[in-house]
């Protein structure tokens, strides 16, 4: 007996971020649901806003009243589930998670003290280390003594080293300290500026009152990997690894997705060490020794969640119905190459002095 769609609605953040309009459509095509969609985000015109039923313009994630702001706009919508796509976003929220459970609205989000146990890129590499799980080469210095411990430790200048801010989201700040290369060349002709002379880098933190923190990682040659899974109650009920193939370092606009009993694996054990819920992407690449090692996580919906629906299992579909004690099952992945773009979209608005 076919049963009438639930109607709900949902609030989605970073709305004016890259492919949301995908994320919309998706959302609203969900056959168990009739969707309502607000969003908010930080900037007062997105293209997100065009595509929703309501649109708010709120402080930054890590403002103090975000949560509070939040709330408020839950409590005048009747929001019954939080999508939050930024980690500043799913931090803050998840720590006021019972407030708004206490207006009935629950948040796509891991418990609170998952975000405090995995703040940075250094603690999540830390905490795998403890948990006998592989990881590349890394060190985190502290002074410019620490600095060149950890460059010759990682075999510079005879091989390549990862430069990573610790709390850099999307490949920002990521750099590859190279001894090899004519820098000038390269910050000129260079359409994204990706390497960095380790001179040019003492030079700055020199100039530094206080050393930054960053990681240094073994440089991970070759393809990498990205994987998304669902979590409920600490197993993993599905997951899906894609190959990244263009560009590298890099958000991937050309996936692979595949079966990999490896990386499937190192998933599982990942996700038995910690109390994760819902969604989590990984990133990893592939060592020396030819294993696979993960460096990188987002406890969240992620930027390529879109690529498990274009595989015909989508995890952010499955996820939105877990929220709402929906059961439902769908076919295992098919292996496909997904390729990813944003289509131009054009709005026109209103300034200047009302007549």
């Amino acid at each position: 007996m076919q049963t009438s769609p639930k109607h709900v609605t949902i609030l989605l953040t970073a709305v004016g971020g890259s492919g949301i309009t995908t994320i919309i459509d998706h959302l609203r095509a969900i056959p168990e649901l009739t969707v309502r969609l607000v969003g908010v985000d930080a900037q007062t015109v997105t293209v997100g806003q065009f595509y929703l039923d309501d649109f708010f313009s709120v402080p930054y994630g890590d403002a103090p009243n975000y949560a509070d702001v939040l709330l408020d706009i839950c409590k005048k919508n009747e929001v019954d589930l939080i999508i939050p796509f930024s980690d500043q976003e799913a931090w803050s929220l998840s720590k006021a998670r019972r407030f708004f459970q206490g207006i009935g609205c629950q948040i796509l989000t891991s418990p609170f003290h998952t975000y405090q146990q995995l703040p940075d890129k250094l603690a999540f590499m830390n905490e795998l280390v403890s948990h006998q799980i592989p990881t590349p080469q890394f060190y985190s210095p502290r002074n410019m003594d620490e600095l060149d411990r950890a460059v010759a430790a990682l075999g510079y200048p005879e091989k390549k080293i990862a430069f990573k801010p610790l709390d850099g989201h999307g490949s920002r700040g990521f750099r590859i300290i190279e001894a090899d290369f004519d820098e000038i060349d390269h910050i000129l002709h260079s359409k994204q500026e990706s390497k960095l002379s380790l001179t040019r880098l003492k030079r700055i933190l020199q100039e530094r009152e206080t050393f930054p923190p960053f990681m240094l990682m073994e440089y991970l040659a070759g393809n990498h990997w990205t994987a998304e899974a669902l979590i409920s109650e600490n197993q993993c009920r599905y997951i899906i690894p894609q190959e990244k193939r263009a560009p590298q370092n890099a958000a991937a606009r050309l996936n692979r997705v595949v079966e990999s009993p490896e990386i499937e694996a190192l998933v599982k054990r990942i996700a038995a060490a910690f109390d994760f819920e819902y969604l989590i992407n990984l990133d990893l690449g592939i060592n020396e020794q030819g294993e696979f090692v993960p460096y990188e996580i987002n406890i969240r919906a992620s930027a390529v969640i879109m690529v498990t629906a274009a595989a015909g299992c989508s995890l952010l579909e499955l996820a939105v119905l877990q929220a709402f004690d929906i059961e439902k099952n769908l076919p295992h992945f098919r292996e496909v190459d997904v390729l990813r773009f944003y289509q131009e979209n054009i709005h026109t608005t209103s300034f200047g002095k009302k007549s």
